[in-house]
C-alpha cells in the first residue's frame, strides 16, 4: 500500500522516467518475444502453401501418367486388332506370302467419296498402281493414284478415271470395271450371251506384279439389255463394302516390282 501511495502522489515527469526506464530494460526481451510471435505467425500459412502446392503438384503428375496408360492400353489394343485382321488375311488361300502394308485412311477425297488419303507413302513402299483392298471385308477398293513421302491417294473402283480388270463369278472372261462416280461402277462389251444375274460376284483379276490372287471387288446391281446394242447386256455394279466408312485399308506390296 506505501509504494501505491508513493506512485500515486509521484509528479507525473518522475512516472514518465520510470516508464522510459522500464522500457529501456527490457526491450531486449519484448523485441525477441514479438520477433517469434510474427515468425510463427508467418511460417504457419508458408508451410501450408508448400504442402498444398506439393500436393497439387503429386495430383497433376498422376493424372499424367494416368492417362499416358490410357492411351497405351488403347494403342495396344488397336495393334492387337490390326494384328488380327492381317493374321486373317494371311490364313486365306494365296495370301500367305503376299506382303501386305496396313494404312490408316485419313480422309475421303473427291466427289462421292471416290477417292481416299491414306497414312502410307513412298517411304514405306506405297507407288502409283499398287491394289488396295479392305481389311474387314477382305475386298478390292481401288489402287494407288498418287503418292508423297508420307501419304497416297487411293483411286476408288468407282471413280470416273478408274479401269481395273475384272471377271464375272465363274465365268472365266476377262472384262473391265469402269466408275461411273457416285458409288456405282459398270463392266461393258459383255455378250448377251452370258448367263449374268444381279448379286454375281465381281473379281479384281490376277495382275502382273501387283495382284497375284483373283479378289472380289464389287457385285452385280443390275443387268439388262443394253438399248443401243441388244446384243450385249448393260452392266451396273457397286463395292462390296462400304467405302465410305472404312478406318484402315491394306497396300499390297509387290516382292518385287514390274519393269
Amino acid at each position: 500500500m506505501l509504494v501505491g501511495l508513493i506512485f500515486l502522489f509521484t509528479p507525473q515527469g518522475v512516472t514518465g522516467r520510470l516508464q522510459l526506464l522500464y522500457a529501456r530494460v527490457f526491450r531486449l526481451p519484448l523485441e525477441v518475444g514479438r520477433g517469434l510471435t510474427v515468425v510463427a505467425q508467418t511460417a504457419a500459412p508458408a508451410q501450408h502453401a508448400a504442402g498444398r502446392s506439393g500436393y497439387e503438384q503429386l495430383l497433376a503428375t498422376h493424372r499424367q501418367l494416368r492417362n499416358e496408360l490410357a492411351n497405351v492400353r488403347a494403342k495396344v489394343q488397336e495393334l492387337r486388332r490390326q494384328n488380327e485382321l492381317l493374321t486373317r488375311l494371311r490364313r486365306k488361300p494365296g495370301w500367305e506370302d503376299t506382303p501386305v502394308l496396313k494404312a490408316s485412311v485419313i480422309t475421303a477425297a473427291g466427289h462421292g467419296q471416290d477417292e481416299l488419303i491414306i497414312g502410307k507413302g513412298q517411304e514405306a513402299g506405297v507407288a502409283v498402281g499398287q491394289y488396295v483392298m479392305s481389311l474387314d471385308d477382305h475386298c478390292i477398293i481401288g489402287t494407288v493414284s498418287s503418292v508423297s513421302a508420307k501419304t497416297a491417294k487411293v483411286r476408288v473402283i468407282t471413280h470416273v478415271m478408274s479401269r481395273v480388270p475384272a471377271s464375272i463369278a465363274d465365268l472365266g472372261l476377262r472384262w473391265f470395271i469402269e466408275g461411273r462416280g457416285k458409288n456405282g461402277a459398270r463392266i461393258p462389251l459383255v455378250s448377251a450371251e452370258h448367263k449374268i444375274k444381279v448379286g454375281d460376284p465381281v473379281y479384281a483379276e490376277k495382275a502382273r506384279g501387283f495382284l497375284d490372287v483373283a479378289t472380289v471387288a464389287a457385285e452385280v446391281t443390275q443387268c439388262r439389255r443394253d438399248p443401243d446394242n441388244p446384243l450385249l447386256w448393260d452392266i451396273a455394279v457397286r463395292p462390296v463394302c462400304d467405302v465410305a466408312a472404312l478406318t484402315d485399308v491394306a497396300v499390297l506390296i509387290p516382292a518385287a516390282q514390274p519393269k
